[in-house]
Formats: structure tokens, C-alpha cells, sequence
């Protein structure tokens, strides 16, 4: 009877030596260059860090819901790109003017067709774009 083991204290034994492995590998993860690194990067950088998190949640859930995932995607393709567009539009006249109306119009069919095959990507980009655009002029 001294002989047999109790099936608990076995568990336990397995469970202790499965935490101190765990424990083991994390420790080599936080001590990994590349690992310490992305953390002071993402510390230092955290808008972009929430920028990048957004991108792949919004590509991972464009593969489920297009719609959300194309809003999601578009709003921080707006965040990022809102001034140049601004500018773009703002300066459409010389654009016109110096290439002309046929390319105006070819531009401006591309921008309908893309509308038309990717509305949320547009409306995220827009809301984002008109967002910043009155952040910006209220400042």
C-alpha cells in the first residue's frame, strides 16, 4: 500500500513542472532582442502600434464580414492619408488644369467604379478624412 502514488500529487507534479517550462519560455521571450525591441518600439510609437493593431484586426475581419472589415480599414487608411487628400482635393483645379480633363475624368470614373465595388472602404476613409479635416480646422 506505501508503494502506491496518489493520482493528485502525480497531477500536481505535472502541472508544476508544465508551469516552470512555460515560465521558462516566456522568460526566453522577454529576453529575445527582436521581442524587446518591438515592445520599445510599440511603446514609443503608439499610434502607430494602434494603427498597425487595426490594420490586421480589420483584414482579419474583412476575411468574415466585408462590410466592417472594409470600414475599419478605410478609416485608418483615411487616419493616415487625410492631409494629402485633403491637399489633393483642395489643389483638384490644378490638377485639371495641368493634365487635362480627360484624365480628370478617368480619375474621377475610377473613384466611382472603386465607390461602387467597395462602399465601406470609402465611407471608413471618408468619415475618417472629414474627422480629421474638422479636428484640424478647429484647432
Amino acid at each position: 500500500m506505501a508503494d502506491e502514488k496518489d493520482p493528485g500529487q502525480e497531477e500536481s507534479g505535472k502541472k508544476d513542472s508544465l508551469q516552470e517550462k512555460i515560465g521558462e519560455k516566456l522568460d526566453d521571450f522577454k529576453k529575445n532582442e527582436n521581442v524587446r525591441q518591438a515592445v520599445e518600439f510599440a511603446q514609443s510609437n503608439k499610434g502607430d502600434t494602434f494603427g498597425f493593431i487595426a490594420l490586421v484586426v480589420g483584414i482579419l475581419i474583412l476575411i468574415f464580414n466585408q462590410f466592417w472589415g472594409g470600414i475599419i480599414i478605410g478609416a485608418i487608411a483615411g487616419l493616415y492619408f487625410a492631409d494629402p487628400l485633403i491637399s489633393w482635393v483642395r489643389n483638384f483645379k490644378d490638377y485639371v488644369e495641368k493634365d487635362g480633363y480627360v484624365k480628370a475624368i478617368i480619375l474621377l470614373g475610377v473613384a466611382l467604379g472603386l465607390l461602387i465595388v467597395a462602399p465601406a472602404f470609402f465611407l471608413g476613409c471618408v468619415a475618417a478624412v472629414g474627422v480629421k479635416y474638422i479636428i484640424a480646422s478647429s484647432n
